[in-house]
């Protein structure tokens, strides 16, 4: 059973089993949280030249089938 608790600092508390359950499964959810959050800042700080060499493959396929796109237009 899901139940949100609402306080007057304007954050929803979620109290939720499958969470509890989650963090029993995964004993080292904190670390992985902790890696996410680096790599989320990590990908917010790099430069466009830095994002085309890290993600080449993606450039290539949106340039693709947004020009069969256009071609199809």
């Amino acid at each position: 059973m899901v139940t949100i608790e609402r306080r007057d600092d304007g954050v929803a508390r979620v109290n939720d089993d499958a969470v509890r359950r989650m963090s029993l499964a995964h004993n080292n959810i904190g670390q992985e949280i902790e890696d996410a959050k680096s790599a989320s800042r990590a990908e917010k700080n790099m430069s466009v030249r830095d994002s085309l060499r890290l993600y080449k493959k993606a450039v290539c396929f949106s340039l693709v089938m947004s020009l069969a796109v256009i071609m199809e237009g």
